[in-house]
């Protein structure tokens, strides 16, 4: 294969990459740790403002600050995007890179935090939120500012929580809570001596109460009433704790068990989450929507190789949502390097009715990657025929004729993308690539704009300008190289 082709291939992989990065972030609410936060912390921490020179902005300075913000909305954008998607290291990353060209930006510096917290790093979060001066922070921020203090595990405590100004009602929950972070029993009598008008701390109040009335009643059933009204306040921590008590003088009580490893799991600390699922597990093995969760904490633990066997016994056992499993299963074989494996999940998954397009382009690529090309042609028609009006497939199975070294039809299907779709960025960008090495520099100019504009958040803007000025570069080089040989004639 000539170096031409070799280069247009090579981009194409790249940009199915990305494809299927995104598609492995679609179905994983977190990372794997692709890079060092902690780094990504120190550096921030470099530019984080001095809160005793904060004074409120004039007009002239807000209006300065809008338009830099003006100026890199395509960074905040993808941080809107990755935050959605729950990438939340990528969005961290973008938002940190945008706030040192935006210096003391409140609004991308409360996101940072934001960030922080669903990350489940707490303090850094309860650091960062500490610094936000108290009027400019509502009730709702308040409220992470208290959780996060006290998912912490700060020996001072208490003393920050004093430092925290906040609404009446909410400091008067938290207070409670902290409490209840010691012991069981000093957290009943806590919330049974409460005489206010707290509406949450009324209701576990309430709860407490009612269930005492009956009689025989089991005290380990009142603890886990209790946590359970924390659960649902989303105070996590605090169900954990007193559901973990309750487990020392009740070891197989099996709803416990069930419910303490999900709040383990809310806190991201899959190692205990594991744990306790594990015990439930040796109780109720028949439970088959554990076994497909322990898959999931599991690879969450990099236990890859144990993560499979639990979502083979879930497939084996018929788990439903059927098409969710299946994609986990290929992408632990794809982590793990088992290619052979996961084209024959992929077999499964695209005979499923709820199949995507994104499922089809990462079994092409990983079909043509293993050189199994009759096998990604065979996908690639089978992708046509389930999703006739699409025009990424072209953009795709022009690959697979160029492999094949049939030229004309690896065109007429970028072409015949571009036809539907005038901004599909991927058939766009492989056709700048052939004229530019064909030397058309007009037409390349032309595809290569048209790339940037149907794609200028994403893939390639960040080289677009450079791009564009190698392009102009070889055009003119094109230009002289043509005038002197017409001087020479002459």
């Amino acid at each position: 294969m000539n170096n031409k082709k070799k280069n247009i291939i090579i981009t194409t992989i790249v940009i199915i990459l990305i494809l299927w990065s995104g598609w492995c972030y679609y179905y994983y609410t977190t990372l794997n740790n692709n890079f060092d936060t902690t780094k990504i912390g120190s550096d921030w921490e470099k530019n984080t403002w001095d809160t005793s020179q904060d004074q409120t902005l004039s007009k002239e300075e807000k209006l300065a600050q809008l338009k830099r913000r003006m100026n890199f909305k395509s960074i905040i954008r993808k941080w809107d995007f990755y935050s959605i998607k729950n990438m939340k290291e990528t969005a961290l990353q973008y938002y940190i890179n945008a706030y040192k060209r935006l210096k003391n930006d409140h609004i991308i510096e409360k996101k940072i935090w934001d960030t922080y917290f669903e990350m489940k790093e707490f303090n850094k979060a309860y650091q960062f939120y500490s610094k936000i001066p108290s009027w400019e922070a509502d009730e709702k921020l308040k409220d992470k500012i208290f959780k996060s203090l006290l998912y912490t595990g700060n020996k001072n405590m208490r003393d920050e929580y004093n430092k925290i100004k906040a609404p009446e009602k909410l400091k008067e929950y938290y207070d409670k809570i902290l409490v209840c972070y010691t012991w069981i029993k000093n957290c009943l009598i806590e919330i049974k001596s409460y005489t206010w008008s707290n509406d949450k701390i009324n209701t576990i109040k309430s709860n407490i109460l009612n269930f005492e009335k009956i009689e025989h009643s089991d005290s380990n059933s009142k603890y886990a009433i209790l946590a359970w009204d924390f659960m649902k306040n989303k105070d996590f921590l605090a169900s954990a704790l007193i559901w973990q008590e309750t487990l020392t003088k009740r070891p197989n009580y099996t709803s416990v068990l069930k419910l303490v490893w999900f709040a383990r799991y809310e806190l991201w600390d899959y190692k205990k989450s594991n744990e306790y699922l594990q015990k439930y597990y040796q109780i109720e093995p028949k439970d088959f929507t554990v076994t497909y969760v322990l898959g999931i904490i599991n690879f969450y633990l990099e236990n890859y190789i144990s993560s499979n066997l639990y979502f083979n016994a879930a497939v084996l056992n018929w788990y439903t949502p059927k098409t969710e499993l299946q994609k986990r299963l290929a992408y632990n074989y794809y982590i793990i390097g088992d290619k052979k494996n996961m084209l024959k999940v992929f077999r499964y998954i695209l005979d499923e009715a709820d199949t995507t397009q994104e499922d089809y382009s990462v079994a092409l690529y990983t079909a043509i990657e293993e050189k199994e090309y009759w096998k990604a042609m065979l996908w690639a028609n089978k992708w046509i025929k389930r999703f006739p009006e699409s025009d990424m497939i072209y953009a795709f199975r022009w690959w697979l004729y160029s492999l094949r070294w049939e030229e004309a039809k690896a065109l007429n299907d970028l072409n015949l993308a571009v036809r539907m779709n005038k901004r599909n960025a991927v058939a766009l960008y492989n056709l700048w690539l052939i004229s530019y090495k064909k030397w058309y520099y007009d037409e390349a100019m032309k595809y290569f704009n048209n790339t940037v504009e149907a794609d200028k958040n994403w893939t390639f803007w960040d080289k677009a300008e450079q791009n564009i000025i190698d392009i102009k570069k070889e055009q003119e080089k094109l230009i002289n190289s043509w005038s002197q040989i017409n001087s020479t004639h002459n």
